[in-house]
């Protein structure tokens, strides 16, 4: 269905632009070893190249775009500057954008950049975005993206706090930062209703999201960490960065001094979130809470589960609903 479509369309490629600086993967990494340490460090030396490999043989061009100025003698594969236009000499995201996707900001934003971003939207463009909990190096605070009050604009607003899986005090010690997410219970969004019964695995960690009012925007739920003691579902919202050291362990002082119910949320949180216009429906934004799921890693690790989400989002943000969904399985049978 998706090469057909490609055909009818006139094999026109969708034009994806990933922003890359400020500490974010990189797009040309390939290597499938690299993970987070801890929790104060960024994405800079973790690739998303499997991720960018994959979207072109779907007929997505993938490009990098760069605010930052060009380091002599560094990779610029697949990366183009962006160039000053118009007579306010502003830089701008290129017109040739089908999707803008942002990933794994660890630095925050330069006004430059999210000013960009901001008259991108205005004039009509889709973007993508993938957060993450990464806390500053004393681990007093989350580090911001800059993108946040131009997000709640559009109906996502991004909370303080992270979410810890509750784990048994008297079981095998287990990660608090990995978590399993769902699509909602009742989804109203296509993309949602695209994987009901499926599981996304979160690891080290996600944000949590809400919605909010926006005017002509409307954002509804995509993926949620869900509430179910009897399978293992259950999570508490901690707001101290100073909990991410250790989760394991601060936990086990919750369960101690018996504080560990009421810190469990017993209602469903967002930790994906789309965004359209009421009027007609048209996909504006996509916020999900984490960035891991995209790296070289999980996408290895996840096999089809990780990349059939993010292809999907893509295809519904290019209003293509009829080809949204899991991957199919592939066999190597030829019988």
């Amino acid at each position: 269905m998706r090469e057909l479509s490609f055909l009818v369309q006139n094999q026109v490629k969708r034009k994806v632009y990933v922003l890359q600086g400020a500490g974010m993967p990189d797009l040309n990494e390939q290597a499938d070893r690299a993970s987070r340490r801890d929790m104060s460090q960024g994405f800079g030396q973790i690739g998303i190249g499997m991720l960018a490999d994959r979207l072109r043989k779907e007929n997505y061009e993938v490009q990098g775009l760069s605010f930052e100025l060009a380091i002599p003698g560094a990779k610029t594969d697949n990366l183009t500057n962006a160039t000053e236009a118009g007579s306010d000499k502003k830089k701008d995201i290129p017109d040739d954008t089908s999707i803008l996707v942002v990933a794994g900001v660890s630095k925050t934003l330069s006004s430059e950049v999210v000013d960009a971003v901001s008259r991108f939207l205005d004039r009509g463009g889709k973007m993508i975005v993938f957060l993450d909990v990464i806390a500053n190096e004393e681990y007093t605070d989350l580090v911001s993206t800059g993108l946040e009050p131009l997000l709640k604009r559009y109906g996502v607003d991004v909370q303080p706090g992270f979410p810890l899986r509750v784990i048994n005090p008297n079981g095998p010690r287990e990660d608090p930062l990995t978590l399993l997410s769902f699509a909602p219970r009742e989804p109203a969004n296509p993309l949602a209703r695209a994987f009901v019964g499926e599981a996304f695995v979160l690891r080290r960690g996600t944000r949590l999201l809400g919605t909010a009012e926006a005017g002509r925007f409307k954002s509804e739920p995509i993926l949620q960490l869900h509430f179910v003691p009897q399978q293992g579902l259950a999570a508490l919202v901690e707001t101290s960065p100073a909990a991410l050291r250790d989760a394991f362990g601060f936990e086990q002082k919750l369960w101690s001094s018996d504080g560990i119910n009421k810190a469990v949320k017993r209602e469903s949180v967002n930790v994906a979130l789309a965004v359209s216009e009421r009027e007609g429906d048209k996909p504006r934004v996509l916020v999900l809470g984490d960035t891991e799921l995209i790296t070289n890693l999980e996408m290895a690790r996840s096999q089809d589960a990780n990349f059939g989400l993010v292809l999907s989002g893509l295809e519904w943000m290019s209003e293509r609903e009829g080809v949204i969904g899991p991957r199919p399985k592939e066999t190597e049978c030829t019988r």
